[in-house]
């Protein structure tokens, strides 16, 4: 489970009262021209702005704190806007499928004996038809004759607006292949503005993502990396089961030479690379990158699937809990954290509009002990809406421990949410075993030929974790460790 811990900054709009001036309020300044969106919706919670191809290009909150580009588009991400190859632009809205046709079971390498076909909205333009209403906002996908283009079945992509003003984003594929058809992959990539530029007003103008991947239920919250003001919630669906099952980061060597990804060796603003997430994830899961089971959907000819996502403002982390309880998506509180020594116990409290049918919890055994145990769960008490389990360790159990919530939804579906907990030693035997490692393996000292004389002498170096080529290290390889000290020479 990925954090969703927010760091608060002092306030960017500071008043200072000058005693021969006055009180002069610094704000931040005013937004540049505005660029012209051939479709636009509006309401209480969001003004959209959609590009010609269909993709969202501008998403803010009307009244915002400041003005706020909360994804990226060619003016607020100039590299990516310049990005040569067309089918890298991923604004938001664009989706990329993984696909195969005819008989057998889904694996990683295809379907039987059928390898996967790529098929990504970007590369898919001479297929596409944008329409538009006062009230919506819909592209469709057919018959592409582009490679990696959508073709043997139909995607749609509808915008809307809830009665409450949050963004209703349907998604339908429909097979029109007249077999067979089975999506491996169905990934949405959800480029917000978090990119780190010199010379950028970050705390008013970027953006920081936080998610949680963990099957139904999964949510993105965007906001400022201040934490000022209110933010966005793009959750899934628990009607259509639209919740993230795996979340894959571009990286130029798995995807190519592109701004859109993270470059280790010339590092630019977008230092994530794109994050795009999953509800299904048979192919994409060679990245190794998740830590749950990967599902394909399976469509008979003419049949048809439909996915939901809402994108909401909220104002405050209780905000963003009643969002999605009110959407009926499973609500978690946890104390004190979902990381945890073994000889405290954990609460998580769970609230949902429908109904707990269980909670399990398994240890994923890191520690590859010869009898790994299981730790123990328990419903303890009731508080109005919250149904509060108490969670237990024990040391044999360091590590990765995983919490599965099976519950029915409102229309008695049954549904189910993975939380991830890791359980640390004692703190005081964390504290005292790392300042023995310090002392022990990272001071410089006599012993590695240094007379105290030497500048070096009873300094700490970094201890390095990758192999001593930067690669993850192996039995065949291991860490470096500490640096030689030629290095300092």
């Amino acid at each position: 489970m990925r954090s969703s811990i927010r760091t608060v900054r002092g306030a960017s709009a500071v008043l200072l009262t000058l005693s021969l001036i006055g009180t002069v309020a610094i704000v931040a300044p005013a937004a540049a021209g505005a660029t012209t969106y051939p479709h636009t919706l509006s309401s209480r919670q969001l003004a959209i702005g959609f590009a010609s191809d269909g993709s969202i290009q501008s998403l803010k909150i009307p009244g915002d704190l400041y003005d706020t580009q909360y994804v990226m588009n060619p003016d607020v991400a100039p590299d990516q806007g310049k990005e040569p190859d067309a089918k890298y632009k991923q604004w938001l809205g664009n989706v990329l499928f993984s696909y195969a046709t005819g008989p057998g079971a889904p694996t990683v390498g295809g379907v039987g004996s059928t390898p996967w076909r790529t098929a990504w909205t970007t590369q898919s333009s001479d297929g596409r038809t944008v329409s538009a209403t006062a009230n919506s906002v819909t592209v469709k996908y057919q018959n592409s004759a582009n490679d990696q283009g959508i073709s043997g079945f139909t995607f749609t992509e509808n915008y809307s607006f809830d009665a409450d003003g949050s963004l209703v984003w349907k998604q339908t594929v429909t097979n029109t292949s007249g077999q067979r058809l089975v999506i491996g992959d169905w990934g949405i990539p959800v480029p917000d503005n978090e990119l780190w530029k010199g010379g950028d007003e970050i705390y008013e103008t970027r953006t920081i993502a936080h998610s949680y991947i963990g099957k139904n239920s999964s949510s993105v919250a965007i906001g400022r990396p201040s934490g000022q003001g209110p933010s966005l919630l793009l959750s899934s669906d628990s009607a259509t089961g639209s919740g993230f099952e795996y979340q894959d980061r571009w990286r130029t060597e798995e995807v190519g030479d592109t701004s859109w990804a993270w470059n280790s060796s010339d590092e630019g603003s977008n230092i994530k690379g794109l994050n795009v997430y999953y509800p299904n994830s048979m192919a994409i899961q060679r990245t190794d990158r998740g830590y749950l089971g990967s599902t394909a959907s399976s469509l008979d000819a003419g049949k048809s699937k439909t996915l939901i996502y809402q994108i909401a403002k909220t104002t405050s982390d209780a905000d963003r809990q009643d969002a999605l309880y009110a959407q009926g998506s499973l609500d978690v509180a946890v104390q004190p954290g979902m990381v945890v020594p073994y000889d405290q116990q954990a609460e998580i409290g769970l609230r949902v509009k429908g109904s707990i049918s269980s909670v399990t919890a398994k240890s994923l055994n890191d520690l590859h002990g010869p009898s790994p145990t299981t730790p123990s769960v328990s419903l303890d008490r009731t508080n109005g809406a919250y149904s509060i389990y108490r969670l237990g360790f024990d040391r044999t159990q360091l590590g990765n421990n995983r919490v599965t919530v099976v519950y029915k939804d409102s229309a008695g579906k049954t549904r189910y949410t993975v939380l991830q907990f890791f359980v640390i030693d004692k703190p005081a035997s964390l504290l005292s075993d790392h300042a023995s490692f310090m002392v022990t393996r990272q001071q410089w000292a006599a012993a590695d030929g240094l007379p105290p004389s030497d500048i070096r002498y009873g300094t700490y170096d970094d201890w390095m974790m990758n192999a001593s080529d930067g690669s993850v290290p192996t039995s065949d390889n291991p860490p470096q460790g500490r640096r030689d000290k030629r290095w300092f020479q």
